[in-house]
């Protein structure tokens, strides 16, 4: 994937901060002392798309188990 350009960058900061309710963050953070926060961080290094990876994750679960 090619590296967004400033302008690029600029446009979609404009339209994140005028469509702010239809999004939702948020941020991990793994102490690497714990060895399954290694693994999980390293695997999250090699996966190109994390976004992606930790939504089909979740739909996987919800859909085994249910909300």
């Amino acid at each position: 994937m090619a590296k967004k350009t400033d302008a690029e960058k600029k446009a979609q900061a404009k339209y994140d901060i005028n469509h702010k309710e239809q999004f939702k963050s948020y941020y991990l953070k793994y102490g690497l002392t714990d060895p399954d926060n290694q693994k999980i961080v390293e695997k999250l290094d090699i996966v190109p798309n994390k976004q992606d990876y930790i939504r089909n994750l979740i739909l996987a679960d919800i859909q085994k188990n249910g909300i």
